[in-house]
């Protein structure tokens, strides 16, 4: 059974591109509804155009692979203002499987706190 946008806000504290199951699970399947939840949350449902700019969308994912995806399905949509964290809060994979070795935010210092 697949989770609502609603369950995703609340279990994942925004919404993503990929559909999680109610476990929280990541599943194969892709928000079918990713960019309308996008402009409903940014916009109160509210088309972007060229006279009422949208507002700036930053995404972020662990690898910086998802987020990227995402992105490109906004701009697709014709959102304009898109910024994408290019190698996620981790980064990549080392040779041991470990992150935060070879990129990412945390890797390059940059300021996070844990919540």
């Amino acid at each position: 059974k697949q989770g609502n946008t609603t369950e995703l806000k609340d279990a994942l504290g925004g919404l993503s591109l990929f559909a999680y199951n109610l476990s929280g699970n990541l599943t194969q399947h892709i928000n079918p509804n990713f960019v309308t939840d996008i402009r409903q949350l940014l916009l109160g449902g509210v088309v972007c155009d060229e006279e009422h700019s949208c507002a700036p969308v930053i995404l972020i994912c662990r690898s910086g692979k998802r987020s990227l995806e995402a992105g490109k399905r906004l701009l697709e949509a014709g959102m304009t203002d898109i910024y994408n964290i290019d190698e996620g809060f981790e980064g990549e994979l080392n040779d041991h499987h470990q992150r935060s070795t070879i990129n990412g935010w945390r890797f390059r210092g940059l300021p996070w706190e844990q919540c």
